[in-house]
């Protein structure tokens, strides 16, 4: 074969496997250690380290452009196909703005108080003052039906601080976020075990343009459901959380029912 023509079938295979690059849009929120920026300014986290497993496996031959965003920016953005996927829990009003895909794992929203509190089960909170996250999105509300003091709080940690300083008497909220306030503080000897009010469900949703693509949507719930199958995400979440807080985030429903 003339070597020009050599030349020319190399160019053509290369532009070839070029554009069979599978690129998956990706919008995370800001959540250590899901996904976090470093002081180097890179995107580490239990997902991006999932997708490069993924990217890896692959050979290369899918790409995911993973993007750190506030809760709104996501949803907006997925709703005009500028993100492709994410993982969030359920919401009243996502249905309308993206498309259901899988169950990923579940945890709960708790109570903390102090060691030695008299609270014990969530009808002990009747009459007492109980921190909620200002703007929470979506989170579980504890039942109107006992009269309980809402303090709203801008922050998790200014939440814990006011239990420790017996200015309130419960902190609510969901335990992954909560529990990594309360390493920070390093004052895990001086709350009581946390109260569940109830269980929450991460789960992967799509844009609904991907939805359509049914190649390239299956591709990666294919992928995603192997990772909990095979027990890949159980162990990216170990090198990450203890075996007491892995209790706390359930992904046995899913990875049989995938």
């Amino acid at each position: 074969m003339p070597i020009n023509r050599v030349i020319v079938l190399l160019f053509t295979l290369s532009i070839f496997k070029a554009h069979s690059v599978e690129i998956y849009k990706v919008g995370l929120l800001e959540s250590y250690p899901w996904a976090y920026r470093t002081e180097s300014n890179l995107i580490e986290g239990i997902y991006p380290e999932l997708f490069r497993v993924l990217e890896k496996k692959h050979d290369s031959n899918i790409k995911f452009d993973i993007q750190l965003k506030p809760l709104a920016r996501v949803i907006h953005e997925i709703e005009k196909s500028r993100i492709d996927i994410t993982f969030i829990s359920h919401h009243a009003n996502i249905k309308i703005k993206m498309a259901y895909q899988l169950p990923i794992y579940k945890t709960p929203f708790v109570l903390f108080t102090r060691l030695n509190s008299d609270i014990k089960t969530i009808a002990d909170i009747k009459n007492k003052h109980v921190s909620m996250l200002i703007g929470g999105s979506g989170c579980p509300c504890l039942s109107k039906d006992i009269p309980y003091k809402r303090v709203e709080i801008s922050k998790h940690l200014q939440g814990l601080k006011m239990l420790l300083k017996n200015r309130i008497d419960v902190v609510s909220g969901p335990y992954i976020r909560l529990n990594e306030r309360i390493k920070k503080l390093d004052i895990q000897a001086q709350l009581a075990k946390p109260i569940i009010y109830e269980w929450s469900t991460v789960s992967l949703w799509s844009s609904n343009e991907l939805a359509q693509n049914n190649k390239k949507l299956r591709l990666l719930t294919t992928e995603i459901n192997e990772a909990l199958k095979t027990g890949l995400f159980q162990r990216l979440l170990s090198a990450y959380f203890s075996p007491r807080e892995l209790e706390y985030i359930v992904t046995s429903e899913y990875s049989s029912i995938n």
